[in-house]
């Protein structure tokens, strides 16, 4: 069913019910889900997985966007799928070959035409409005806290990241949630809490748009980025920068290199003719650790699921993944990459 509503019509029908909760593999999924959890444990819903109980902590797997409009103009079943027809042996005999031209023809035809109602369904969204969004739009007006506001930000920068949605989506979006941040920003706090272990800040600010580079080598983090990847030796050398210092860690790189680096990135981008290197972001920074930006969890938690390393069932890593945006967690998740 669609839901317009998603209080009334959601989330009021919920509250007094047991629940199941499944959710899509991508992180703005696992992202609106740690919303859900976080408002089950507020007003008490017991909810469960598969036939386990499960506490507030232990969360193992509801959300996965998809496009709204007041005209849908879904294409029909046979004109997207068909049944796959078994090949005919081979024969010298006239008639067969004929019928067999014309199937094949028809079968041209029909994969044309598939393609072109896909391409005019699809032309203008991919996905609709960030899950994790959706779910703290729901939440924040009454249980509004810094976590949620950040698994937003993280489910929305996944969308970005995964070219999931238009630049225009993101930055109209992206100006949503800035309000919310400075809403949180210029709430009184007790200095108590401001000094505290516990205390996390979220910033709005202008970053590359480049994979990991603060936590790892400029250069592997060149090569993991598809703007830069194809031609990374020209790029490389177009910046001037020397090989030494981009292969190390990128904090150990000379102060006066980092300063100018943006610079020296943004005019060889332009050279290249790659646009839109620098992004809108968000970062989260905890008392005495390291900051980290939205993309660089997007990154961690798309790497936790993806991991195929280890021997076992798939959801392990989606348990994995999802218990890593815990901010407890943080840290040692962007490390582990």
């Amino acid at each position: 069913m669609f839901v317009s509503d998603c209080h009334r019509e959601f989330y009021d029908v919920i509250i007094n019910q047991h629940v199941l909760l499944l959710v899509a593999s991508d992180v703005d999924a696992l992202c609106a889900c740690k919303i859900l959890q976080a408002l089950f444990q507020c007003d008490h819903v017991p909810y469960i997985h598969s036939s386990q109980h499960l506490d507030g902590k232990n969360l193992k797997l509801p959300f996965s966007n998809i496009k709204i409009n007041n005209d849908l103009d879904v294409p029909a079943y046979d004109d997207i799928f068909r049944d796959e027809e078994d090949e005919e042996e081979d024969s010298e005999n006239e008639e067969d070959v004929i019928e067999r031209t014309m199937k094949r023809r028809k079968r041209w035809e029909w994969e044309a035409r598939r393609r072109e109602i896909l391409f005019y369904y699809e032309q203008y969204e991919y996905r609709g409005i960030s899950s994790a969004m959706m779910m703290f739009d729901l939440a924040w007006m009454s249980k509004d806290l810094n976590d949620m506001l950040w698994w937003a930000i993280v489910g929305l920068t996944d969308q970005w990241v995964q070219d999931k949605i238009t630049q225009m989506k993101y930055v109209a979006d992206i100006g949503i949630l800035q309000r919310h941040v400075s809403r949180h920003n210029h709430r009184k706090e007790d200095e108590e809490y401001c000094l505290s272990i516990d205390c996390m800040r979220i910033a709005f600010e202008y970053d590359l748009c480049l994979a990991l580079y603060q936590h790892w080598s400029l250069y592997e983090s060149l090569c993991n980025t598809s703007y830069t990847s194809k031609r990374l030796q020209e790029f490389l050398a177009d910046m001037g920068l020397p090989l030494k210092q981009v292969k190390q860690k990128f904090n150990s790189m000379d102060m006066s290199l980092k300063e100018s680096l943006w610079e020296m990135i943004e005019e060889s981008a332009n050279k290249f003719g790659i646009k839109d290197l620098r992004v809108q972001t968000f970062s989260i920074h905890f008392v005495f650790k390291n900051k980290f930006s939205a993309s660089d969890i997007v990154y961690a938690t798309v790497s936790l699921m993806e991991n195929a390393e280890k021997e076992g069932p798939e959801t392990t890593n989606v348990i994995k993944a999802l218990d890593s945006l815990s901010r407890e967690k943080t840290e040692a998740a962007v490390c582990s990459l």
